[in-house]
């Protein structure tokens, strides 16, 4: 029987985030709505009460005050393997995708994890990032911030070539900011960080030929990017940094650029491996490239394959695959795999429960709150905190899978993370109390709350769609 090298577990963490404001509703106050994020670096508010997180890290509180990864499942991060290494190989990877993969390959362009996954082998930023997901110097590019001028200046490093063997620029990153600022791009890279470089949105309404803050040097290996504000996100990262190769798209209008075969069937990159042949949706083989800037792989080639996220177990047991990533849904009935071992790894998004404080002034671009919506009770919104079970709901839903946050920046950002906070513990006597303090009584004697006028109290909660939502708003 085939011995699987891994088999990555992905662990989502769940987040519940009592602060915010929601948008124009017809002034109908809905409470509050549950659903799911993956920028961790946000607040959008002044009290972080309630808690749930989840995975395989050791943050956390259960109803007792105890650790709670003590009581998730932990599984180790990396492979040991005690054999004899093989001589190059191929290394077979299978791709979670219900109905296959996209195919859209590149960075600029692409929607889907799916799509991601396989970029990954084949391309990488020009900055990389330290496990904190703070830019590093060991990429392709370093780099000097200078805040008084609002700019950061990339060196590239010399020898590094695309895939066709031509060289890597820094104008290659230019031509990325062109495509995504271009008035006919029609992917979803375009936001408020790219209005944020001088001279993007003049650019993007057609009123210049030109990004005038992105500044090339003459030969092309230094590019200084001069930014209108600068934030603390661009310390850490908060700017593009994936390249296009000009000489190789340079041909393609934009808007029909998603769509070419030079991004479908036929992409390059400047990563470990280049893409051999695509079959769109299903299968991508890739081989090493030997002109690979920190080295040539060792392994001949990567396969990749998409496969139903339901028969991944049995594919796995079979050994059809050497690496892959398991549905945590199916977890419950393969936990302990014979011929292949689980790694794991704390993922980066949270689910959370929003509270409705007010309404979003889409002219001012600001959150009004509105006191005459009943969640902006801050001892209302600390009691459904303290009334709900996340422990229980991590271990009994998730199978120890998820466990509760103490706060809205992930273990994985560990540098940032506050250690110390305890989070909404489970404690219903509490949760009473606050209700108490806070006027919400029962006056009618049937057994539920009245608001602090003596009317009836009624919370609207909103569920996003999803495996399990109806059972969890039920628990909740």
């Amino acid at each position: 029987m085939k011995k699987a090298l891994s088999l990555a577990l992905a662990l989502l963490m769940i987040l519940a985030l009592f602060a915010g404001c929601a948008g124009d509703k017809d002034n109908n106050d809905t409470g509050n709505n549950t659903g799911n994020n993956d920028n961790t670096g946000t607040n959008t508010g002044t009290d972080n009460t309630g808690n749930d997180n989840t995975g395989n890290d050791n943050t956390g509180s259960d109803n007792t005050g105890a650790d709670s990864s003590a009581m998730a499942k932990t599984f180790p991060f990396e492979v040991t393997n005690n054999e004899a290494s093989i001589e190059g190989g191929t290394l077979i990877v299978g791709i979670n995708a219900t109905a296959g993969f996209k195919g859209i390959l590149s960075t600029i362009f692409y929607e889907g994890n799916d799509d991601a996954q396989v970029l990954a082998w084949f391309d990488e930023g020009m900055v990389s990032s330290d496990t904190d997901f703070v830019m590093d110097h060991d990429g392709a590019c370093t780099y000097t911030f200078d805040p008084d001028a609002k700019s950061v200046t990339l060196t590239l490093k010399p020898g590094i070539t695309w895939h066709d063997g031509a060289p890597v620029t820094l104008d290659d990153l230019v031509f990325a900011y062109e495509i995504i600022c271009h008035p006919e791009y029609t992917g979803p890279r375009y936001n408020e960080d790219f209005e944020n470089i001088v001279g993007a949105v003049e650019f993007r309404d057609g009123e210049a030929d030109t990004i005038s803050g992105l500044a090339l040097s003459d030969d092309k290996m230094q590019l200084t990017i001069s930014f209108i504000n600068f934030k603390p996100t661009t310390l850490v990262g908060g700017f593009w940094i994936s390249a296009a190769p000009r000489h190789y798209l340079g041909d393609i209008p934009v808007k029909e650029m998603a769509d070419n075969d030079k991004i479908r069937t036929n992409p390059i990159g400047f990563g470990p491996f280049k893409v051999q042949t695509v079959v769109p949706g299903e299968a991508v083989e890739l081989v090493r490239y030997e002109d690979y800037w920190r080295g040539t792989p060792k392994l001949e080639g990567v396969s990749i394959r998409a496969i139903n996220p339901d028969l991944i177990a049995t594919a796995m047991e079979n050994g059809e695959f050497d690496v892959v990533e398991m549905p945590t849904t199916v977890y419950n009935d393969y936990m302990n795999p014979t011929n292949f071992q689980y790694i794991g790894q704390l993922a980066t998004v949270f689910n959370y429960t929003g509270f409705d404080l007010g309404d979003f002034d889409l002219e001012n671009d600001t959150c009004v709150e509105d006191t005459t919506k009943k969640m902006t009770n801050l001892n209302l919104r600390k009691a459904i905190g303290y009334a709900v079970d996340n422990v229980a709901l991590g271990l009994d839903m998730y199978n120890g899978l998820r466990i509760p946050a103490t706060t809205m920046i992930t273990p994985r950002h560990g540098g940032y993370q506050h250690k110390d906070l305890e989070g909404y513990i489970y404690n219903p006597e509490l949760a009473k109390q606050l209700l108490d303090e806070a006027g919400y009584i029962d006056v009618t004697g049937d057994g539920y709350r009245e608001d602090p006028d003596g009317n009836e109290l009624i919370i609207y909660w909103a569920m996003m769609e999803g495996a399990g939502a109806e059972t969890i708003a039920q628990f909740k």
